[in-house]
């Protein structure tokens, strides 16, 4: 199980962490205000004229180093696609995806869908009005991901 779980974890880095975090960024950095605001949520008082000043720089290097751009994310979207499709369905079948009790493969795959479905107890003030299509498109996962909402109100 431990091998499992080690797999899945692999997997999931692969599959939706770069991916998603690609796809996502793609419609964000096109929100300045959303982005910044998010960004510097915690930070000093001096982060947010920071990050407006810095934000088009930032946005540039983020899209450089995170290969964003539009075909880009379009593949992204497929690859998280598939995995939230072999995810879920692993889930599914055993409830868990390493064995049959929670594990660090699970912990892993709610963390990184935890942008999709935005748990109060992420620890993050979630932007509350995303760009389209990234809302629909998200809201039409969130449906799911009830399994990843309750691990949350389980283990955390």
């Amino acid at each position: 199980e431990a091998q499992e779980a080690k797999e899945w974890e692999r997997y999931l880095d692969d599959e939706i962490g770069v991916h998603l975090r690609r796809y996502m960024y793609h419609y964000l950095l096109q929100q300045p205000g959303l982005v910044v605001g998010f960004f510097t949520q915690g930070g000093p008082w001096w982060s947010k004229p920071f990050y407006r000043v810095m934000f088009p720089k930032v946005a540039k290097l983020m899209r450089k180093h995170m290969q964003i751009d539009a075909e880009t994310a379009a593949a992204s979207k497929l690859r998280v696609e598939a995995a939230l499709e072999r995810v879920c369905a692993a889930v599914a079948q055993r409830g868990f995806l390493a064995g049959r009790s929670f594990s660090r493969a699970d912990l892993t795959a709610a963390a990184l869908l935890a942008p999709i479905f935005m748990p109060v107890k992420y620890g993050l003030q979630w932007p509350s009005n995303l760009p389209e299509p990234l809302k629909t498109e998200l809201a039409g996962y969130r449906q799911q991901l009830d399994w990843a909402e309750e691990l949350y109100r389980q283990y955390r």
